[in-house]
């Protein structure tokens, strides 16, 4: 039994790079995963093949994170899914400076 046996980790951004490597750890230890992605179903798919192949339970959930009532419905779907979530990890990027958005710590609630 891994660390997180028993636990549901939905990766925001757990498409590719970072999201990628941190949704097959956490299902490496144990945990299914609840896929996030923005624009490419088939790298999510993916990754959730490579989480089902570690003997985890996974799913892919299309939503963008500025949006919060895709946000929301993200999560209801994920929770509808595996019946909790219990890590989440807050991997997507959505903007910054050099695009016009502001910093994170600058940034308003409305703009998240």
């Amino acid at each position: 039994m891994g660390k997180l046996a028993g636990r549901t980790a939905l990766i925001t951004g757990g498409s590719r790079g970072i999201g990628r490597a941190i949704a097959l750890r956490f299902a490496a230890e144990g945990a299914d995963i609840a896929i996030n992605y923005a624009s490419s179903k088939g790298a999510a798919d993916k990754v959730a093949a490579a989480v089902t192949a570690l003997g985890r339970r996974a799913a892919v959930y299309q939503a963008d994170v500025a949006d919060q009532q895709a946000c929301e419905a993200m999560c209801s779907a994920a929770i509808d899914e595996f019946g909790q979530i219990d890590i989440l990890v807050n991997n997507a990027g959505i903007g910054s400076s050099a695009v016009g958005r502001p910093t994170v710590n600058e940034a308003s609630i409305e703009q998240w």
